[in-house]
């Protein structure tokens, strides 16, 4: 039966593979299922949660992403012409500097070295708001910016107001940007995701001071809830957290891979890969009173499609003091349905909120807006 359910993995690449791209090579095929019987966990990982992990990476993924990584350096290069679709791109270029850092922790034994994305203020202040981005499962430190621009957008047009604000420090954090030995390296576990986390959110406090907020997109909300446990020892976590369009439960998610998918959920919890961020989340506010926890969904989110959103969760029907629950619904005119899970949280703004509430977010607010008014207004 065990070796029966570790060949899962396997079968599965294969039968998805065939179905996919029917005129691939067989050996081709046979890579990935060798690759799958040596390492069920890290198939397991990179089919459910990062797709960016797969070696070689599929031609249609790697075209995606050099087209991102075109738009990310265009967007911050002074030498390339502005996108006239952006309103604020000549303010954000001219408040903003970007680079990339990296810092090194330990866990669970290994020295590793991770990097991240600082955006900030050009000029700083004595007094500076951190905030703390998880970016979702398609995301690299270099090719995500519009994930980003609504809270640039928003502080450049404070500091026009008023230049004495408080300065601003975006640091970004990508699943795909961790080492081990100068390699690449993939949590093993979701709670050695949850570790890693957790070491960085205090090595960046130490560093930088303290953090206003998180803000967790799609996978990075399901990291965030791994690390609930771990952070919430080690003091790492700050007041404001944000999870936005995340997963319930794995349990939840598996279901729409058929069969399959339910033969695979032992598999998910024999390596380690099960979680219920709902479960989580519920657990951390009922010790920890003093928590404000924002959780975000579209209702036509077709990558965590209804009981998969995690404010559809079981473990969050009932009102928990510190949270709150936003959905958003807009017209296909607007936007199209497969398109809702991606959208950048400028687009998500009370009028489009179900059911309509001025006192959680008012009609001309968004999310983006309502983040950034608890750093600088």
């Amino acid at each position: 039966m065990t070796l029966a359910l570790t060949l899962l993995p396997s079968v599965y690449c294969f039968v998805a593979a065939s179905y996919n791209n029917p005129n691939a090579l067989l050996h081709s095929r046979m890579r990935r299922i060798w690759n799958a019987f040596q390492d069920p966990g890290g198939t397991i990982r990179n089919k459910f949660f990062l797709p960016l992990a797969k070696t070689p990476l599929p031609e249609r993924l790697q075209k995606n992403l050099e087209k991102d990584q075109e738009c990310y350096r265009s967007f911050w290069d002074h030498n390339e012409p502005l996108n006239p679709l952006l309103s604020s791109h000549a303010a954000i270029r001219e408040t903003f500097t970007q680079r990339q850092e990296s810092i090194e922790i330990t866990v669970n034994g290994k020295l590793l070295e991770v990097g991240y994305t600082v955006i900030e203020s050009r000029s700083l202040l004595d007094h500076t708001q951190n905030l703390v981005v998880l970016l979702g499962n398609l995301s690299t430190l270099d090719n995500t910016i519009m994930y980003q621009y609504p809270f640039l957008e928003f502080y450049a047009k404070k500091v026009k107001e008023d230049p004495y604000i408080a300065s601003f420090r975006m640091i970004c954090i990508s699943q795909y940007a961790t080492k081990l030995d100068g390699n690449r390296y993939m949590a093993e576990t979701i709670d050695e995701s949850g570790q890693i986390l957790t070491e960085i959110l205090k090595v960046i406090t130490k560093e930088k001071g303290p953090i206003a907020q998180v803000v967790a997109n799609s996978i990075g909300s399901i990291i965030l809830a791994a690390s609930l446990k771990f952070a919430k020892k080690e003091g790492a976590l700050p007041l404001n957290l944000c999870f936005d369009r995340g997963l319930a439960s794995v349990k939840h998610r598996s279901k729409l891979y058929g069969i399959f998918g339910r033969c695979l959920l032992p598999l998910l919890r024999v390596y380690g890969w099960y979680i219920s961020s709902g479960r989580l989340i519920n657990e951390h506010l009922s010790t920890r009173l003093n928590q404000s926890v924002d959780i975000v969904e579209v209702v036509a989110d077709h990558i965590f499609p209804g009981r998969c959103s995690l404010v559809k969760s079981r473990h969050l029907e009932k009102q928990i003091p510190g949270m709150k629950k936003f959905s958003f619904d807009f017209p296909n005119q607007v936007h199209t349905n497969v398109g809702h899970h991606f959208l950048h949280t400028g687009t998500l703004s009370g009028h489009y909120l179900v059911p309509r509430n001025d006192q959680l977010l008012a009609n001309d607010e968004t999310i983006a807006d309502m983040i950034m008014k608890r750093m600088f207004v």
